[in-house]
């Protein structure tokens, strides 16, 4: 993480702003942009649709584990033995 310093230029009807190679952002990469007052944040939408995908994944897993004072089956030795 760090700071960049850059400038904006005129793009056509709109104002662009040129990104440093080192932030790794890729021609045509949805990018999510919220201002509040004078902060202007960026935020890939990839990386928060990949964030969704994996906690989905982990809640799936959550509720087949069941939640707290789920009834846990009894194991017994003849459960583990080759068969």
């Amino acid at each position: 993480m760090g700071a960049h310093e850059t400038r904006t230029f005129r793009s056509g009807k709109g104002v662009a702003l040129r990104l440093p190679e080192s932030l790794a952002v890729a021609p045509g990469e949805r990018i999510l942009i919220e201002q509040d007052g004078d902060l202007i944040t960026l935020r890939r939408l990839g990386e928060r649709g990949e964030a969704a995908r994996r906690l989905r994944a982990m809640l799936g897993v959550l509720e087949a584990i069941g939640g707290p004072g789920a009834r846990v089956a009894e194991f017994s030795e003849s459960d583990s033995s080759p068969g």
